[in-house]
């Protein structure tokens, strides 16, 4: 059958690379529909995180009530 995942490398990297330039790495999903990544890091070297400029979870995925799930 066709091989579906990773080793995960990648994802130690991105975290390793969040760390090491003062961001962080997020991520969101839902069980058998896979998952999606954000990594946030500064534009300028030094400078402190507050927010990131994009939503966490994408609008298609969000309820109308204002709830995310």
């Amino acid at each position: 059958g066709a091989h579906v995942g990773g080793s995960g490398l990648g994802l130690s990297i991105s975290l390793e690379d969040a760390r090491l330039h003062g961001g962080w790495l997020q991520v969101w999903g839902q069980p058998g529909q896979g998952a999606q990544f954000r990594l946030t890091v500064p534009l300028t070297a030094g400078t402190a995180l507050t927010s990131s400029p994009l939503p966490l979870r994408p609008a298609a995925l969000r309820r109308t009530d204002g709830d995310a799930r």
